[in-house]
């Protein structure tokens, strides 16, 4: 089943209902679920479902409208120059926190307002699932922080139930794994951004359950697996032969 299963409910319940096209997005406007074509989508949604992102000029187009700010529904008119039909947006919103935007397909701008109601609430549940879902990744970061200080600490006991503990809660997937320190030499604000930074990058090449990493103020550490056949990425694979240990 998908990560983002029951999103996926919401929108193709509410697209159903609506008899619009419904599309749940990121922050960002990466899309995260879609519901089935209800009419042939527009150039723009294509692209973002293909690509999973929106083009700089649409992200523009969008954000423009204030939808980062906004606590209600948005309506964006058609933009022929990027190939977008009418939308209505809704902030997704829960605890202050934004979370994402539900987008609707509207290129009649004929959605009523008891229609709006029903998608409001289902944005309303679909903002409840985005923050359950952002804190239960927030909680295993903090396990897996935990885990991978004891994993590199002095203790040795302690190491090696860390890492039976990381194999046993799926956070790493690896028979061999290499230790990359990364250090930036910078003022001390600049260097936690560009350490930051080369993890996120580190964590985007390798696969799930790949690689681990803790994060100090002025260096960070990668645990990476070595096994090959986790992956045939490669440049995960190029990243794991540099890893490896003379003679191993």
């Amino acid at each position: 089943m998908s990560t983002h299963a029951p999103l996926q409910i919401i929108v193709d319940s509410l697209a159903a209902d609506i008899g619009r096209d419904v599309a749940v997005d990121d922050r960002q406007i990466r899309w995260l679920v879609h519901s089935p074509h209800h009419e042939e989508p527009d150039p723009a949604r294509m692209r973002s479902i293909l690509t999973r992102r929106v083009s700089d000029e649409a992200l523009a187009w969008a954000f423009s409208f204030g939808i980062e700010e906004a606590t209600g529904p948005v309506r964006l008119p058609a933009n022929p120059e990027i190939g977008a039909e009418a939308r209505v947006c809704i902030p997704l919103r829960t605890r202050d926190v934004l979370l994402g935007f539900m987008f609707i397909v509207d290129a009649k701008e004929t959605l009523g307002a008891a229609e709006l109601a029903q998608a409001e609430d289902a944005a309303d549940s679909a903002a409840q699932i985005l923050y359950r879902e952002r804190r239960l990744r927030e909680l295993e970061r903090e396990r897996e922080r935990w885990l991978v200080t004891h994993l590199l600490g002095d203790d040795s006991a302690d190491a090696e139930e860390a890492a039976r503990a990381l194999a046993d809660e799926g956070f790493l997937e690896a028979g061999r794994v290499a230790v990359l320190v990364i250090r930036a030499d910078a003022e001390p604000a600049r260097c936690e951004i560009a350490v930051g930074a080369a993890l996120d990058h580190l964590r985007r090449l390798v696969p799930p359950r790949g690689g681990l990493e803790l994060r100090h103020g002025d260096h960070g550490v990668f645990v990476i697996g070595l096994d090959d056949a986790t992956s045939a990425c490669p440049e995960t694979v190029r990243l794991r032969r540099a890893s490896r240990p003379t003679g191993s």
